[in-house]
């Protein structure tokens, strides 16, 4: 299954950027510092005078518990890319996920929903879950997540993962030494495709350069 991750490549972020290449690895963040505060939000299921208190130590513990990585099913979404890959100016990768090791954690997308989940008291439920859930103006992100409670902050990757590299509407040309470079010196011997994403004159589309055929690029 292929899913796709956006990234920066100016200011700070370049460097965690290039630790992706560097490193064959993706950052797998502790779900308290996210950008939204309902992440992990869920009712738990106690039937006892102290739910409520349960319920408040049980979101602190996913809270600090659980780590996620977000990645997405969708690469052609402009909100995205003007969200996460720095207005355009950044990149999106291609990702194999047969090619990573999930088996720390769970694989799957995101529901959309605006009702809180009900996860049950023991009953073995995995808490997990909750974080699969998120309000329906988030929709756009088709999201999937990668969820661990495991202590290592990284997913590992081979050098395979990696199938292509989309560059952004807005991408500056001075940045493409860097991703060759780290396409030419991190990954396998085989050739990773870079394929540039542009706007047509006609429509709010966005379309791989190869698709542009018939097609009038926007001028910036």
């Amino acid at each position: 299954m292929l899913l796709y991750k956006f990234r920066s490549v100016s200011g700070k972020a370049f460097r965690f950027t290039q630790d992706i290449f560097v490193n064959r690895r993706l950052y797998v963040p502790t779900a308290k510092v996210l950008n939204d505060p309902n992440e992990g939000v869920a009712t738990i299921d106690i039937k006892n005078q102290y739910w409520a208190w349960g319920n408040q130590l049980e979101e602190r513990n996913r809270q600090n518990n659980i780590r996620l990585c977000a990645m997405t099913q969708e690469y052609r979404s402009p909100v995205v890319w003007a969200h996460y890959a720095d207005e355009y100016r950044g990149i999106c990768l291609e990702l194999d996920t047969d090619e990573i090791d999930t088996s720390d954690g769970i694989l799957k997308p995101v529901t959309y929903s605006n009702v809180v989940p009900v996860i049950g008291h023991n009953t073995g439920a995995d808490v997990r879950e909750a974080f699969l859930n998120k309000t329906k103006e988030w929709a756009y992100e088709k999201e999937w997540r990668y969820i661990s409670t495991d202590a290592s902050p990284f997913l590992s990757l081979t050098e395979n993962t990696i199938r292509r590299v989309l560059l952004g509407a807005r991408f500056e040309s001075v940045d493409l030494s860097w991703v060759e470079f780290w396409l030419t010196n991190y990954t396998s011997a085989r050739s990773v495709p870079i394929v540039k994403m542009k706007f047509a004159s006609t429509d709010y589309a966005l379309y791989e350069e190869s698709e542009m055929l018939n097609r009038i690029a926007r001028i910036d």
